[in-house]
C-alpha cells in the first residue's frame, strides 16, 4: 500500500511539472500559435487534458489539448482529430495535429 501511494504521488508530481513546463513554454509562444487554439494551456491538472499519443508508425507525443471536437459530456473526443501543445521536438512548444481515429491516445 504504502509503495503504491508512493507512485501515485510521484506520478502526480511528474504531471503537475509538465504542465507547468507546458504553461510556460504556451505563455511565450507566438500569437500565431496561441490563435490556433480554442484553449489555453495553465498548467493545471483540472483545467488541462494532459495525453500521450502514439502514431502507427511508433512516433508519439505528450501534450495538452488545445483544439478539437467536444462530446456531449463536455469531454474531449480523443477518436477525432485535434490539435496539441507539446514541447517534446522543440523546447518553445509547437502544436501537433492528432487523428485520433488512427493514433492510440491515452490520458496521463
Amino acid at each position: 500500500m504504502f509503495v503504491d501511494r508512493l507512485r501515485f504521488l510521484s506520478r502526480t508530481a511528474t504531471v503537475e511539472r509538465t504542465l507547468s513546463e507546458l504553461a510556460t513554454a504556451f505563455a511565450n509562444a507566438s500569437p500565431a500559435i496561441r490563435q490556433r487554439c480554442t484553449k489555453s494551456v495553465h498548467g493545471d491538472p483540472a483545467r488541462d487534458h494532459l495525453i500521450r499519443a502514439e502514431a502507427p508508425d511508433g512516433e508519439a507525443w505528450e501534450g495538452v489539448i488545445v483544439a478539437g471536437e467536444i462530446e456531449q459530456d463536455g469531454a474531449w473526443a480523443l477518436d477525432a482529430k485535434f490539435l496539441i501543445f507539446t514541447t517534446d521536438e522543440r523546447p518553445e512548444g509547437q502544436l501537433i495535429t492528432v487523428f485520433g481515429w488512427e493514433c492510440d491516445v491515452q490520458s496521463i
